[in-house]
């Protein structure tokens, strides 16, 4: 999902529904790749991120466990505590906290790289509205999220493209508060332990009330093990009502 800012359409696209991606290969991007968790095998990511925009300050820990549930199929759940600090114009500060909205996802490859020109998969997300709306942690709406994802892979180099449509408030509204969802990354293995990420992507909204914004987001992996990787990212975006910075430290276990 995308947005960010107490009006949380204004949430980063992984806070409300797609936020940190399920595959391995890519976090702590926002932007997912087309391969899946092994079946069997379970991917737990985690960590923490801060969140500046406006008078808005956030803080998340977020927990994301993946599970293969074939070749082929993968289905995981996005969720965590989160702490909120807002300043007012008089400049008194309001602090809350409170659990994120829960992400239920599942993800499936068509086909891979291995036989084709690139590896294709697509995406279905539900963000279920466990935050508080009357806090302001969350929309207090049901969304959805479909996306299609291809990855293409040269050398050490990989290139994931993403286009997503998300239905806000998907059992009460029509299209017109809808937004879509394009995202291009590049990630670079410098050796077996580092590799260096970025990604540019863009939200675009249909409900005329709201700009269309660019995103840029650039960091670094670091595999303590095959299955086991620390990560670091920065974040920052164009447009109105954008964030201002994102920045994310985490760690991803697969096993």
């Amino acid at each position: 999902m995308h947005s960010r800012h107490l009006n949380m359409r204004h949430i980063p696209a992984g806070l409300l529904l797609m936020a940190p991606v399920s595959a391995f290969a890519v976090s702590p991007l926002f932007t997912d790749d087309a391969d899946t968790v092994p079946k069997g095998k379970l991917q737990l990511g985690t960590g923490v991120e801060y969140y500046k925009a406006g008078s808005l300050r956030r803080w998340s820990l977020p927990l994301n466990p993946v599970l293969g549930l074939s070749d082929r199929w993968e289905a995981g759940l996005y969720s965590g505590y989160q702490w909120q600090e807002v300043r007012d114009s008089a400049g008194a500060t309001k602090r809350i906290d409170g659990v994120l909205d829960t992400s239920v996802g599942t993800k499936w490859k068509w086909f891979d790289q291995t036989n084709h020109w690139c590896s294709l998969s697509t995406r279905l997300d539900v963000k279920i509205p466990t935050a508080s709306d009357g806090k302001g942690l969350g929309t207090g709406k049901t969304d959805v999220g479909g996306l299609l994802i291809a990855t293409k892979t040269v050398g050490a180099t990989s290139f994931d493209f993403n286009l997503g449509y998300t239905f806000f408030d998907a059992w009460g509204t029509g299209l017109g508060d809808d937004e879509l969802f394009v995202g291009q990354t590049v990630r670079h293995a410098l050796n077996e332990r580092w590799t260096l990420v970025g990604e540019v992507f863009g939200r675009v909204p249909f409900d005329g009330g709201h700009d269309a914004t660019a995103n840029f987001n650039g960091g670094v992996q670091y595999f303590l093990k095959p299955n086991l990787a620390l990560e670091a990212a920065a974040l920052t975006a164009v447009g109105r009502n954008s964030p201002d910075l994102t920045i994310y430290l985490g760690v991803t276990w697969v096993f």
